[in-house]
């Protein structure tokens, strides 16, 4: 008896906070346990991947502007048609552009990240459905960061059914190798709805 009461009451608590804020939003996604956010480490290198809702990046645009119920609608409508995935590479906790060792180096891969990412990720879904790069934003921070950050964005209208997804990582230049990192579809449909205040 007592182990089904608090089975209802851990459904009954999950329920309750299906929708957070965008601070417990993000952090709900640096849960390892949610299974949003991957990582791997080579060669001196840490690439992490982390899912990034479109609801939050609808938000962030509605705040940066008036914040009206108009603006809302015409954020949501822009960012609900794609997954959105952010690739970070550090290397010691640093932004690996400037430890890479001399300049043309350096400026080839700059280039890589300005101008050409879109063909160095793809989506592949355990259907065997291949999803190609639909934009993606590269925020060039001078140093001013501990990472490179890549945020890609994937028609998610591509996708028929699947199980998982594989984001397929070509490095552009740093020396971490292609990489691999899979979200399962579960933990994907399973993400909280944003509260917007």
């Amino acid at each position: 008896m007592h182990r089904y009461f608090v089975l209802i009451l851990s459904i009954l608590i999950f329920s309750c906070e299906r929708t957070l804020t965008q601070e417990e939003l993000e952090a709900y996604i640096l849960e390892p346990s949610h299974g949003l956010i991957q990582s791997s480490e080579a060669r001196g290198l840490r690439v992490e991947v982390l899912l990034r809702p479109g609801s939050l990046i609808a938000y962030q645009e509605y705040k940066q502007q008036n914040s009206s119920l108009e603006i809302k609608k015409q954020a949501e409508e822009k960012y609900k048609h794609n997954l959105y995935f952010t690739v970070n590479v550090s290397q010691d906790q640093q932004d690996p552009l400037y430890k890479l060792g001399d300049v043309s180096r350096y400026r080839k891969v700059l280039q890589e990240l300005a101008f050409r990412m879109s063909s160095h990720a793809r989506l592949i879904s355990s259907a065997g459905d291949t999803v190609a790069v639909a934009d993606y934003a590269f925020p060039h921070l001078y140093g001013m960061s501990d990472a490179v950050s890549v945020l890609f964005a994937f028609p998610a209208d591509s996708l028929a059914t699947y199980n998982w997804l594989e984001l397929e990582w070509n490095d552009p230049g740093f020396g971490s190798g292609d990489q691999k990192f899979r979200f399962a579809k579960n933990d994907i449909e399973n993400i909280p709805e944003l509260k917007w205040e």
